[in-house]
This record gives structure tokens, sequence and C-alpha cells, in this order.
């Protein structure tokens, strides 16, 4: 038991006022802790005790202890009470999971399909006037028609200059006198 518990010195046990528990002959008493420890304590505790070994507590300390684990014993709950447990909050769990399945599937049906969100953004989009992808395509065409037609124009134009620039400076070379 290691040094924890030191053997009682000097201990003297006198049971002239004990009323026997259980099975009980003339000088030992043998109590019956099925049907009441406390019981078997407390007669114990009646008797007279001399304790001369030191550590303290007494019998008073060990009936309170006692008393204390009983309590707690009596609060625990059976292996029946906690199957009855583990039933209701299996139960609960299940009524639970089918409301928030309810909730969600409920939560869910308000939200608009693919072609109603279609609907909803070409709506909108005609409502603020945004472009469609064709007007854009058709307006970019257009102006990629222009862009064009003022290149070949300012070619057109340069190339007109450049031959004009030229066509002086030979006229003027030509007719230059020596």
């Amino acid at each position: 038991m290691g040094d924890k518990f030191k053997p009682i010195k000097n201990a003297t046990v006198s049971f002239s006022n004990v009323t026997p528990i259980g099975n009980a002959s003339k000088n030992k008493v043998t109590p019956d802790y099925r049907t009441s420890g406390s019981a078997a304590l407390e007669s114990i505790a009646t008797s007279e005790l001399s304790y001369s070994g030191g550590g303290g507590g007494g019998m008073d300390d060990i009936l309170r202890r006692l008393e204390k684990v009983e309590t707690s014993l009596s609060n625990m709950a059976s292996k029946e009470d906690l199957r009855e447990l583990g039933h209701v909050i299996r139960s609960e769990m299940k009524d639970q999971t089918s409301e928030i399945k309810d909730v969600i599937q409920q939560s869910l049906s308000k939200v608009p399909n693919e072609d109603a969100i279609k609907n909803i953004i070409s709506d909108k989009s005609k409502n603020l006037g945004l472009a469609t992808e064709t007007f854009v395509e058709s307006q970019i065409g257009k102006e990629t028609s222009k862009m064009i037609l003022w290149m070949v124009g300012i070619s057109i134009t340069v190339t007109g200059v450049a031959s004009t620039i030229l066509f002086n400076v030979a006229v003027a070379l030509l007719c230059k006198e020596p």
C-alpha cells in the first residue's frame, strides 16, 4: 500500500454497544456491506477507538467521506438510465435533423433556377440600357470598317503629298540652268 497508509498501533476497539449487522458472532462483527455500508460504519464509529498512530482524520472524517461517496453513488445514473437517455438523445437528434432538412429544402425552393436567373439578368440589363454582345460586335465591325477607310485615305494622301514633293523637286532640278 506504500507510504500513504501507516499501520495502526495500540488501537483498541470495543464492540459492547454495537448492534451486529449481517453475519455476526459473539466476538467478531462481519457487516453485510451490500445492505448498509453506512450503518456498519456508524456502529463502528459509536465504539470506543483510541488511535495513537498520528496522521489525523479519525472516524468523523471517514464517516463524512463515506457519506459523500454514498451520496455520489446514489446520484450516479444506472446503465438503464444511460440507455434511456441515449434513446432520447437519438430521437431528438433525428427530429432536429429532419427539421434542419425541411428548413434547407424550404430555403432552396425560394432560390430561382438557371432559366429564371438568365431572365432576371436580361431584364435588368435591358432596364439599365446595357449593351448586348451582338450590339457590341456590330459596333466594333462598323468602327473597324471606318478605320480601314481612314487608313486607305491617309495612305493615298501621304502618297499624293510625297509624289507632289518629288515631282516639284524633279522639276526644279531639271529646270535649273547650269
